[in-house]
């Protein structure tokens, strides 16, 4: 009762569309500085695909995708192929870099490491990036050191 003393609200992202752009440049440069990433823009296209998307997740989701695609990205500029497959119209996202004959768990340990030192070993925010509990994660990477895998020194919530 304490804290409803003012009650905001606005319109879904949806509806207003216009802020898309502005939103997504201001997580995009957030999301850069603290992942240490050069990633300077958005490509054109990229944009036009956040600003058509519906947004059933509102501000939280285009967060999500955008720092989902900083983290992700090899390029210095967002390209629509850092977007998640639900952007692009496509049934699943491509995974980079597989080579024929990765077993599952190769690639699964690859994807979780990978996503690891892109967020400087915040397991907290790994796990979310990737779908999985944090006591997934903690699994994971015992099962990766006792088979003698470096694996990244842990911060945030879940070290």
């Amino acid at each position: 009762y304490r804290l409803n003393v003012v009650q905001l609200e606005f319109p879904p992202l949806r509806e207003r569309p216009g802020v898309i752009p502005l939103l997504a440049e201001h997580f995009l440069a957030r999301f850069a500085e603290e992942t240490a990433k050069r990633v300077s823009g958005m490509a054109p296209d990229c944009m036009a695909r956040l600003v058509r998307y519906a947004w059933p997740g509102n501000v939280r989701e285009l967060e999500n995708v955008i720092e989902r695609a900083v983290v992700l990205t090899r390029n210095a500029v967002l390209q629509p192929e850092d977007l998640p497959a639900e952007l692009n119209g496509r049934a699943a996202r491509a995974v980079p870099e597989v080579q024929v004959g990765t077993t599952l768990a190769e690639m699964e340990q690859a994807l979780i490491l990978r996503t690891l030192e892109a967020v400087d070993g915040n397991r907290t925010r790994a796990a979310e990036m990737l779908g999985i509990s944090i006591r997934t994660i903690r699994n994971k990477l015992g099962q990766y050191q006792a088979e003698g895998v470096p694996v990244p020194a842990g911060r945030g919530a879940a070290a």
